[in-house]
């Protein structure tokens, strides 16, 4: 196979192979104003013939990054390749991941489709389909895979509004691919498809629908896209996003003419130019403004109610004067809603509010449920059940589903999605909907609540005793864009739905999964909330749910630094005392779970002790915590307490300068964690491993080490994340202190240019940007740059260091050693020399 793509313009020094750039505040004219393809001056005229045949991605890739990022970059490369080898695809092409049919009423677009397919028609491109909701973007991007697939051996589908869809939409993916076979981490199996596409010489086509987010298009496009043999479309509604990319295309709504032909087809008329009914097609294609999403609707009303397009016609004018909306007889029938006082809003609220009047009670309050979901999949099965609410009754019957009018009036479509029958809905009515039952609070509560107990029925509770379980991630993964959708409800409706205990457990439960799967901020964003609902309804500030909540926060602030290190401590001692108390009422009939999340909650209270360096005490809880393990089981029966205890006794022993026992413990908790399986957490307690061997004095050790935690991180967590993030850093400060100042500033770019999309920690990015300012300077480089670095990264000091100064740091003059005490103690404290000294 021959493969062509377009010749790209030199990069910066400090670039490498990613072409999604961030500003980092410090990088001038080279960098991106925001996360960006920077690809606009590239010359269309210069395209290069590549090599044929078979060119393994780590035979020519390899030596590229090599010279770029050095050793651990040609590490990672290697491991994604044993990986892709281990788990090579096994898919029979072609093959497609698009969850929605071919659309055989499909009209019109043409020549948008002509101009879209000559756009993608060099590999290596996007082009980004914007426009107002209804107008038919996702509809378009499905006509077009449809149409061109014969020139693709891939072509996959994306669900990009949220983050749970985007990882469920690339499991998907891997699992089409035959990239996995059981219970992977999602990170590995998002890494595993983009390496897939990175490197394979198949002809692909990847499509993002509905973006609202562009850093989701930088954390999920293929890391060497441009070289690819891929093309990507993204849809949205924000204008603005076509600016980020070579070509766009922004769909407009019909004339008269185009309407009322895209209406009578719907209507299944053999010849639209001449039927009778075009001329009142052409007026109701006016009235509600040319806009296609409308016009499906009146469609499926005409064919519904056997209405002639007169008697609509009549009734939409008759609704339109009621809402005072039309001024005269004569504006009544504008040709568009841009051309007259009628609104885009003002539009649909029309047509649906006659659509839906029509509707019988079940329909209706199906349709109503369906809106508090997320509407692009809804199982038939979590609708169905034998429900034992009266409220829920008439979903019992699934063949009443079937038989719904919600389908034949085009208000829903049914589709299958990995042999499951699915419903949808359009996002503008789901929003209309939602706008009509805020009006009417009785409404409001029902629809929520139904919705609620439709999905915690489906949602599985979380592990008793908080250990993650991959072999139901996939599982949580079809469920969690539903949470999240009753999380934005209700919030956007503030005090207007009444939360629960049942909704807390809901959002709680989906919290720890999002955790579990280093989802972070979706994780802080549900737990959050849940604490926000138990407030709402006067829940005990003792509720074992709060202890949960609390320690699970807390985890996820372990990421970040200085900023939330007291808000962890106070909520880990909160926790503590709750499962405690809860201990003493037990007297001795406590289970082993209850004795557990006890201990679960000591250790996890130690964790932010000895953020403050109070390792003394934090040496005693754990001695008391293994005397305890030891009674449970072997570190064969319980890895995961022997990992936990191995790793924070080893950081204890290196507070202590007893490095050699600290190595064996820290080694060990590496050991133990590996066979858990949770890849993410024992790179996590390597990277600890290489710190310690830096505090011990063996620098070379500490930078191999450092260097294979990145190889691993790479394929684990994905290139633009926070961890793999902090193991760019941590090999630049080394190289740093080795006086390898190219090398060292390569790195600190890396991670900066992707700080942003990652969500780095403030604490971390201020670091980052100190020494960088230090290595720029040594090497009598970029010298407004460095000062730019330096000035943005000591203001950060002087916000957040008075948060916890201790004594012992009141004066000292190494500010390296003051932004080394503002982040966290696992996974990135320990990075420099001094501070361990001081500390002692």
């Amino acid at each position: 196979q021959i493969a062509l793509f377009a010749a790209r313009p030199a990069r910066p020094e400090n670039d490498d192979e990613l072409d999604l750039m961030e500003d980092s505040g410090s990088d001038g004219e080279n960098r991106a104003e925001s996360v960006m393809l920077d690809t606009q001056e590239d010359s269309r005229t210069q395209i290069e013939t590549r090599k044929a045949a078979v060119r393994k991605y780590v035979g020519d890739q390899a030596d590229s990054k090599t010279k770029e990022n050095g050793q651990a970059s040609l590490e990672a490369t290697a491991t994604l390749q044993a990986l892709a080898s281990s788990q090579g695809s096994t898919a029979s092409f072609p093959v497609m991941t698009i969850v929605h049919p071919p659309n055989e009423s499909f009209y019109g677009r043409d020549q948008d489709i002509q101009k879209l397919h000559k756009c993608l028609s060099i590999t290596g491109d996007i082009c980004v389909i914007h426009g107002v909701g209804g107008i038919g973007k996702t509809l378009t991007a499905v006509e077009y895979a449809y149409r061109y697939k014969s020139g693709y051996d891939c072509v996959f589908w994306l669900q990009a509004d949220t983050t749970p869809g985007l990882a469920e939409s690339y499991g998907d993916i891997a699992h089409t691919l035959g990239l996995v076979e059981g219970h992977e981490d999602q990170a590995q199996v998002v890494e595993l498809s983009r390496h897939w596409m990175d490197s394979t010489e198949r002809r692909w086509l990847l499509i993002f629908d509905n973006v609202e987010d562009w850093d989701h298009v930088v954390q999920y496009l293929p890391q060497d896209f441009h070289h690819s043999r891929g093309s990507v479309i993204v849809t949205t509604q924000i204008s603005s996003f076509a600016t980020k990319v070579n070509h766009n295309l922004l769909l407009e709504t019909f004339g008269e003419e185009d309407g009322s032909c895209m209406l009578l087809q719907y209507l299944d008329r053999r010849d639209p130019g001449s039927d009778k009914e075009r001329a009142v097609a052409q007026e109701i294609s006016g009235l509600v403004g040319g806009l296609p999403v409308a016009l499906s609707h009146v469609a499926g009303l005409a064919a519904y109610s056997e209405c002639t397009l007169s008697e609509l016609l009549e009734i939409f004018k008759q609704r339109r004067r009621h809402t005072g909306a039309a001024t005269s007889e004569d504006d009544d029938l504008p040709a568009s809603f841009r051309q007259a006082s009628y609104s885009y809003d003002e539009t649909l609220a029309m047509v649906w509010n006659v659509t839906l009047r029509e509707l019988s009670g079940d329909a209706r309050d199906l349709i109503y449920i369906l809106a508090y979901l997320n509407c692009e999949a809804i199982p038939e099965s979590m609708l169905c059940d034998i429900h034992t609410e009266s409220f829920l009754e008439f979903l019992d019957c699934r063949e009443m589903i079937r038989q719904r009018s919600l389908v034949k009036r085009r208000l829903i479509q049914a589709k299958t999605v990995e042999g499951e029958l699915c419903l949808s809905l359009h996002r503008s009515l789901q929003r209309s909907i939602r706008e009509t039952a805020a009006k009417d609070a009785t409404i409001l509560q029902k629809v929520f609540d139904q919705a609620l107990i439709l999905v915690r029925k489906a949602f599985p509770a979380s592990s008793p005793i908080q250990v993650p379980d991959p072999s139901s991630w996939r599982g949580h993964q079809r469920l969690l864009p539903h949470v999240m959708s009753l999380q934005s409800a209700f919030v956007e409706a503030k005090s207007a739905i009444r939360g629960s205990k049942k909704f807390a457990g809901l959002l709680s439960d989906a919290g720890v999964n999002q955790w579990a799967r280093g989802f972070t901020r979706d994780g802080l964003l549900l737990l959050t909330t849940a604490e926000r609902v138990l407030d709402s309804v006067h829940t005990d500030i003792s509720n074992l749910m709060r202890a949960d909540i609390h320690s699970f926060i807390a985890l996820m602030h372990d990421n970040t630094g200085i900023s939330t290190r007291a808000e962890s401590l106070h909520r880990r001692e909160v926790a503590f005392g709750i499962r405690r108390k809860q201990m003493e009422s037990l007297a001795h009939q406590a289970s082993q779970v209850e004795e557990t999340l006890l201990y679960n909650s000591w250790l996890d209270f130690a964790i932010s002790l000895l953020q403050y360096n109070r390792y003394h005490e934090v040496e005693t809880i754990l001695e008391k915590c293994l005397k305890k393990y030891r009674e449970w089981g072997s570190p064969d029966e319980i890895p995961y307490e022997y990992a936990k205890y191995g790793h924070k006794m080893g950081l204890i022993r290196m507070y202590q300068g007893r490095y050699e026992e600290a190595l064996e413990l820290c080694q060990q908790g590496v050991q133990h964690m590996e066979k858990t399986g949770n890849d993410s957490l024992m790179l996590r307690f390597k990277f600890d491993l290489a710190c310690i061997h830096l505090q011990k004095g063996d620098i070379e050790q500490s930078l191999a080490v450092h260097k294979q935690v990145l190889s691993q991180r790479i394929p684990v967590c994905g290139k633009v994340n926070e961890n793999t993030l902090q193991s760019y850093y941590a090999i630049g400060a080394l190289e740093e202190i080795r006086g390898n100042f190219p090398e060292a500033e390569k790195n600190f770019w890396y991670a900066l240019d992707r700080r942003r999309a990652a969500s780095w920690s403030i604490e971390a990015v201020a670091r980052t940007q100190y020494h960088l300012a230090v290595v720029l300077r040594a090497q009598a480089k970029d010298l407004e740059r460095a000062t730019r670095n330096y000035d943005e990264a000591k203001a950060t000091l002087a916000r957040y260091l008075p948060l916890d100064c201790p004594e012992k740091l009141k004066d000292v003059q190494d500010e390296a050693v003051l932004f080394d005490h503002m982040l966290t103690v696992y996974g990135a404290r320990f990075t420099g020399k001094g501070l361990l000294d001081i500390m002692r």
